[in-house]
């Protein structure tokens, strides 16, 4: 009886020093992984995130961190912080030495007219939107949603044309004689600007911009965004007819002489002569 006991005892001892080397094994694999780019963390504590996300802090006051989505965030000890995301091409490092200004913004739906997509959008759009690298306006700032009105920096609606015209006091023509319909930032300046964008170019889109109904989308949000959080004036397109002098481009886009228009162009006005139509944050 006492050697069947022992011999228990030993295989329970084995079959816990087995588990424990399995589990060291993948530890120091996952481990490998995360760090086999960072060279200079040593004496890493290895943390597991509520969310999915994999925190090492090293003893020289680093921090990497692995998102969900790809990414690696390095908080090194002088406030830097190097960003490796599948956002950006080929591995390239973000470096970013200074916090940069946060913005907040509030998405009225209650005084907005209904659509399926325009909270989505707004938010895709200002928030997580990534092309190639290219990110938007989170290139200037830090922006963040928020759900309680008096906290934010920004407030977007989605407004019908007639009550847009009715603030702008006056109606514009393109050369065909059609109504230009205006989006509008107003208390512009002030702390706590307000966007409004027209319901009828949001659904059935501006083709006078030369864009399709999502990059419109795209481009009437940065472009009062623009205006709202950069307190940002209209721009020309550089090389360009003036905006008095605006109408419909029969350019292709490789065409020398041809102008990517900057965001705070009114694209909604046509893209004039020698001009391409942008949906991106490009400034002059």
């Amino acid at each position: 009886m006492n050697y069947l006991v022992l011999a228990v005892i030993t295989f329970i001892i084995i079959v816990v020093f087995v588990i424990l080397g399995i589990l060291y094994y993948r530890r120091k694999k996952s481990f490998t992984l995360n760090t086999k780019n960072n060279k200079n963390i040593s004496r890493e504590t290895l943390i597991m995130g509520g969310n999915g996300e994999t925190l090492i802090t090293g003893d020289n006051g680093e921090t990497l961190i692995t998102g969900v989505n790809g990414e690696t965030l390095i908080t090194g000890d002088n406030d830097e912080t190097l960003i490796n995301s599948k956002c950006l091409d080929e591995d390239e490092m973000l470096i970013k030495q200074q916090a940069k200004p946060k913005k907040t913004f509030f998405i009225d739906l209650e005084n907005s007219l209904s659509d399926d997509d325009f909270e989505y959008e707004v938010s895709d759009i200002l928030t997580t939107r990534c092309d190639n690298g290219y990110i938007g306006w989170r290139q200037y700032f830090d922006i963040v949603r928020v759900f309680d009105k008096k906290k934010a920096d920004v407030i977007i609606r989605l407004t019908s044309n007639d009550e847009l015209k009715d603030q702008l006091g006056k109606t514009e023509y393109y050369p065909d004689g059609t109504p230009i319909k205006f989006s509008i930032t107003s208390k512009f300046g002030t702390s706590h600007p307000e966007i409004d964008i027209n319901y009828d170019n949001w659904i059935s889109g501006c083709p006078q911009s030369e864009l399709t109904k999502p990059q419109y989308w795209e481009y009437v949000i940065n472009h009062e965004f623009g205006h709202a959080a950069a307190s940002l004036d209209h721009e020309l397109c550089a090389g360009c007819s003036k905006p008095s002098d605006t109408q419909v481009n029969t350019t292709t886009e490789s065409s020398k002489n041809s102008e990517i228009c900057p965001i705070m162009y009114q694209m909604t006005r046509g893209i004039p002569k020698g001009g391409i139509a942008s949906y991106k944050v490009i400034l002059s």
